[in-house]
């Protein structure tokens, strides 16, 4: 395979509509959110699920890549919903889709090799933040709209719920 420069115009996922990614709420004894800040940007933790992969198996290893999560522990998580925006910088789609994850007891954490930093922020910090990833954190982990996108839950057979 001969690799070449991608033009600004090329999307990054040549063969995809969308890039399907998995994001973590985490949340601590204190309400805090687990985020990630990359490229001095706020973000749950998470990121694409690869090929072959199921949702649970992109998640643990997303969450070992950005914060050093042992694989070996278990964790229950339920889908909130999902969030869509189109990355310029990627030329595609992206599709997020969200979850809360609980553990029997909270891990430890820390930078991983994908992470700049990681922290546990308040609602008050998170609110501070105007980043798109720091603004879907807020919206589905607090349930208050803080911008105009509604949130959507996709059920069995891509039917949309409001």
């Amino acid at each position: 395979m001969k690799w070449r420069k991608m033009s600004k115009l090329e999307s990054k996922y040549p063969n995809t509509f969308y890039r399907v990614s998995a994001k973590a709420i985490i949340m601590d004894d204190q309400d805090r959110i687990l985020m990630v800040k990359e490229d001095s940007s706020h973000d749950l933790p998470g990121g694409g699920i690869d090929h072959g992969e199921s949702f649970k198996q992109a998640l643990k290893r997303e969450l070992n890549e950005e914060v050093n999560f042992d694989q070996e522990i278990d964790f229950d998580y339920q889908i909130l919903g999902v969030e869509t925006a189109f990355k310029e910088n990627k030329q595609a789609w992206l599709l997020q889709i969200i979850c809360k994850v609980n553990f029997e007891e909270m891990p430890q954490f820390s930078v991983g090799k994908d992470a700049d930093e990681i922290d546990f922020l308040s609602k008050q910090e998170l609110a501070k933040l105007e980043n798109p990833g720091a603004k879907i954190a807020y919206r589905w982990a607090f349930g208050d709209e803080k911008s105009t996108v509604k949130k959507k839950l996709i059920v069995g057979g891509g039917e949309k719920c409001d």
